[in-house]
């Protein structure tokens, strides 16, 4: 499992995001830990090429791939995921509910919402 450590150098480099296939999602902007165990839960990601926009990943099961992170989502699954304020640095419940059930997870607990660190 990647650490908070690893995966901030990445964001602090503006470091790619790629899917599982190996191809490029993104930039990692940003970083979000979970708020009971401290470990990156999501990731803030720059995509698209005309149009940037920022999307929400989940970091449980990326990997670091040389200076990428890689993450077992596809570029359709990423670029789809609802739009969500990151302005309070810190995901509400109900954000992060929305974006676990895109990404196929039940909803969150109230008690683990994920922050910047």
């Amino acid at each position: 499992m990647i650490t908070a450590d690893e995966i901030q150098d990445v964001a602090l480099h503006g470091g790619p995001v790629t899917g599982p296939d190996g191809k490029r999602l993104g930039t990692l902007r940003d970083v979000f830990l979970d708020g009971s165990t401290g470990r990156p839960s999501w990731g803030l990601v720059t995509v698209g090429r005309l149009r940037r926009e920022e999307r929400f990943v989940p970091l449980d099961g990326a990997e670091l791939d040389g200076d990428a992170v890689r993450v077992p989502y596809g570029r359709d699954l990423v670029h789809a995921a609802p739009r969500v304020d990151d302005d309070s640095g810190r995901l509400a419940p109900e954000e992060e509910a929305l974006l676990l059930r895109h990404y196929g997870f039940g909803p969150a607990a109230d008690d683990d919402a994920s922050t910047r660190p």
